[in-house]
């Protein structure tokens, strides 16, 4: 495939030749000049001039000289190597511009410390620059001590400006000795890794077509019945590259980066069903990050939406680059179900993630996480993973052994699920009966502590040993952002949640399309180490779910990046794709097999309820309040917030209806407000 790109190209070209033939026109000029010829020196000044400049070459040169000295010609060597680079379209770094600074200062340096007779212009042979800076060592440093500094500066420049180390020139020495092979080795092509298809499971005769067996775990209810894996859709055959294309989407990428001046070598391919890694070696000298920050230019030459690039690879002296399949494939939900790395797991609360690069099943298990984060843009693939997750746990676990709390502020994405008997709770759609409904879960959580208390056992594992067993519980939560704003008090729940639920089974998946820090606090984010992000807009985004940028790469449609507990980097999966008429089909089974679940046991306030409740609880407060302010002969939120244990909304609300009845003073200044009653008051409230 050629890449075009001929405006850019003629206009880099241009450019070189413009600095080419500046910096010969400055080495004609300095060899030709004359002080006589320069006219801040003579007066009159000279009616003709014999350098080869002119009058501007006469000028410029004499400048240069008085600055730079013999220096002026390392100055027209530097100009002439930019304009040669640019020709050859190679990147000059910023380490490189560094070291040719640092080459011409400590060239004027040295050439004013030789002290050669050289009167021109009387700055002497590094110039005026090169002139105070030797002043400057001799002082400090002596003769001997400046020539050794200046010799190690020297020398660094050097390295910085051709950015080759100095193992480079033993690995040439080494090279340079007579080599016994006569015939030239064949190169060898990058080995390419395919998705591997997954063993076959045990299979029967089924009128004339074969039918895989019905998954079973150990730990699952001899009576439940889960779905039939044929209300899942059979995977189906996406054509992928071949490896020809691949063979030559790894040149394409060689010759790419090598038009930007880094010399790379692809050593593997790693095919995906959505992204292909290509692993590629630099070649020495070559700085990572000089790969890392063209992931733009990458994706331009290679026309492609955008190219993620992970430097290095975990474990592996390589460069991933993540670039799109020209034909991205489908991963469906009934292969991962149908894998030994789902079947084998013996953890009940394992779910289907998706594919890796590789290709290769991924699953994770919620019980070991214990919580989820998840966050994406509008679109990137949240919900359908949701729904692939409660369907892993409805193909695991009978209605006995798993319970789900649905929270579903959208009101859409989760009603398929109404009335399944799996749910504790029905699926709560008012934003509202959220905070309620984790009221409730926090008193379940209490009280599954005092029944440990009771039994001496620690973990949800040990006290299910016993009869009569306790359900796991998922609290699952669509829509995060529509609940912070509304009920701000619900992070204090989630996080109690979070730090005590894990010990007594109770678990907590959070998704939100907001990945602000507004919504996605740090006390949150400090009890969810496990997260994943889809597709975000900016990368400010993506560092405030998994704390590094990368998300704003990723090309929706289920590309996510997984952060699990412990892991050094997230690593990238493609989520398995369940559409809504299999989320159907696998509902109505359930429903017609085991019938929808009796709600009148656990019953949960409703909103005005909860108000009353609130409002009588915040009289007790107040009382408290008055009696508090009274005692210490002073209002302030502080003294409320220490001495009743309340957040400080609470207290400044406490302090403002004191105001309004007349029980503290205005506030002046900085200065607690003066308490305008006594005990006497007391007994008449």
């Amino acid at each position: 495939m050629k890449i075009t790109r001929e405006k850019p190209k003629i206009k880099s070209e241009i450019l070189a030749v413009v600095i080419l033939g500046i910096s010969i026109f400055l080495l004609l000029s300095l060899i030709s000049f004359r002080p006589s010829d320069f006219p801040l020196v003579q007066y009159p000044p000279p009616s003709s001039v014999k350098n080869y400049g002119g009058w501007l070459g006469a000028y410029i040169s004499g400048i240069f000289i008085y600055l730079f000295g013999l220096g002026s010609y390392v100055m027209v060597g530097i100009i002439g190597a930019i304009g040669w680079n640019k020709l050859k379209e190679k990147n000059i770094t910023r380490s490189s511009i560094a070291g040719m600074l640092i080459l011409l200062f400590i060239s004027c340096t040295l050439l004013n410390s030789l002290k050669i007779q050289w009167n021109v212009l009387f700055s002497g042979t590094g110039g005026l620059i090169g002139k105070f800076f030797a002043d400057i060592c001799e002082r400090y440093l002596g003769s001997v001590g400046s020539y050794i500094i200046l010799g190690i500066f020297f020398l660094l420049s050097i390295l910085l400006t051709t950015e080759i180390s100095l193992k480079s020139f033993r690995k040439v020495k080494e090279k340079g000795e007579p080599l016994t092979v006569v015939q030239e080795p064949r190169e060898t092509q990058p080995g390419i890794i395919s998705s591997t298809a997954p063993e076959e499971p045990v299979i029967v005769e089924s009128r004339g077509k074969t039918r895989l067996l019905q998954p079973h775990f150990e730990f699952m209810d001899e009576l439940y019945e889960p779905p039939p894996l044929d209300l899942l859709a059979e995977p189906k055959e996406t054509g992928g590259s071949s490896e020809e294309e691949l063979l030559e989407d790894a040149k394409i990428l060689e010759e790419t980066l090598n038009n930007f001046g880094v010399s790379i070598k692809v050593v593997q391919i790693s095919r995906g069903p959505v992204i292909t890694r290509f692993e590629v070696q630099p070649a020495p000298g070559v700085k990572v990050s000089s790969i890392s920050n063209l992931s733009n230019d990458l994706a331009l030459g290679l026309s492609v939406p955008s190219v993620r690039i992970e430097a290095p690879v975990p474990g592996k002296a390589v460069v991933g680059i993540e670039i799109p399949n020209k034909k991205p494939g489908i991963v469906y939900l009934r292969e991962l179900i149908e894998n030994e790395s789902y079947t084998r797991t013996k953890s009940p609360l394992t779910f289907c993630l998706g594919k890796s690069i590789e290709g290769t099943p991924v699953v994770a298990d919620l019980e070991g996480m214990p919580h989820l984060l998840i966050a994406g843009a509008t679109g990137s693939g949240k919900s359908v993973f949701i729904h692939s997750l409660i369907l892993s746990f409805l193909f695991r676990n009978s209605p006995d052994a798993l319970k789900l709390v649905l929270i579903d502020p959208k009101m859409v994405e989760l009603s398929a699920f109404d009335n399944i008997p799996h749910l504790i709770l029905p699926v709560i759609k008012d934003v509202k009966e959220a905070s309620s409904a984790m009221k409730w879960v926090v008193r379940e959580m209490e009280d599954r502590y005092d029944a440990f208390l009771q039994k001496g056992v620690h973990a949800i594992r040990e006290y299910n040993q016993t009869t009569p067993k306790l359900p796991y519980l998922v609290v699952i939560i669509d829509e995060l952002a529509d609940l912070m704003l509304v009920s701000p008090d619900i992070e204090d729940k989630l996080c109690r949640v979070a730090q005590m639920g894990r010990a007594v089974g109770i678990h907590l998946v959070l998704a939100t399309q907001r990945p602000s820090v507004d919504i996605i606090t740090g006390l949150i984010k400090a009890n969810f180490p496990s997260r994943i992000s889809f597709a975000v807009s900016t990368s400010v985004d993506s560092r405030t779910i998994l704390d590094i940028s990368g998300a704003e790469k990723l090309l929706g449609k289920g590309d996510m990046l997984f952060s699990q507990t412990g892991s050094l980097k997230p690593m990238r999966i493609q989520g398995a794709f369940v559409s809504h008429e299999e989320v159907n089909k696998i509902a109505a089974y359930l429903k017609t097999k085991y019938g929808s679940p009796d709600f009148s046991t656990q019953r949960i306030p409703k909103a005005e309820e909860e108000q009353g409740a609130e409002e009588d609880r915040d009289d007790q407060l107040f009382i408290e309040a008055v009696k508090t302010v009274i005692r210490y002969r002073q209002a302030s939120t502080s003294l409320l917030q220490r001495r009743l244990k309340i957040g400080y909304n609470r207290a400044a609300r406490i302090i403002d209806a004191m105001y309004e009845k007349g029980i503290i003073g205005p506030q002046e200044g900085s200065k607690p407000r003066d308490v305008l009653v006594d005990e006497s008051y007391l007994r008449k409230m």
